[in-house]
C-alpha cells in the first residue's frame, strides 16, 4: 500500500508535550535527538545507534510503515514531542 497523504493522525497534548505519529518533516529533528543520544548510563541503556544509514527516504518508508499498520489496525506507533522539538525515547 502506498500513502500519498497522513490517514492516521490522532494527536494528544499537554502544556509542554505533543504525542502523535511521526511526519516526515521530523526527520531532522529525530535525527539529531539520535545523534544527541548520550552514551549507555546503566545495564539496561541501549548504545548508541548508528544513524549513517539513516536517510531520510529510509525515515520516509518508516513513516508510510507506520501509517499503513495504524490504517489496517494491527499497531499503533506514537512518538512524544516537547513542544518546539522531538525528543527520542528507546
Amino acid at each position: 500500500m502506498i500513502l500519498k497523504e497522513e490517514k492516521f493522525n490522532i494527536v494528544s497534548e499537554t502544556e509542554r508535550l505533543v504525542m502523535r505519529p511521526l511526519r516526515e518533516e521530523d526527520y531532522k529533528q529525530w535525527l539529531e535527538g539520535f545523534h544527541n543520544k548520550l552514551p549507555s548510563q546503566n545495564k539496561y541503556d541501549d548504545d548508541k545507534t548508528d544513524m549513517s544509514e539513516w536517510t531520510q527516504e529510509a525515515f520516509n518508508d518508516v513513516v508510510q510503515k507506520h501509517q499503513e499498520l495504524a490504517i489496517k489496525d494491527e499497531v499503533y506507533v506514537f512518538s512524544l514531542f516537547r513542544k518546539g522539538y522531538v525528543k527520542v525515547y528507546c
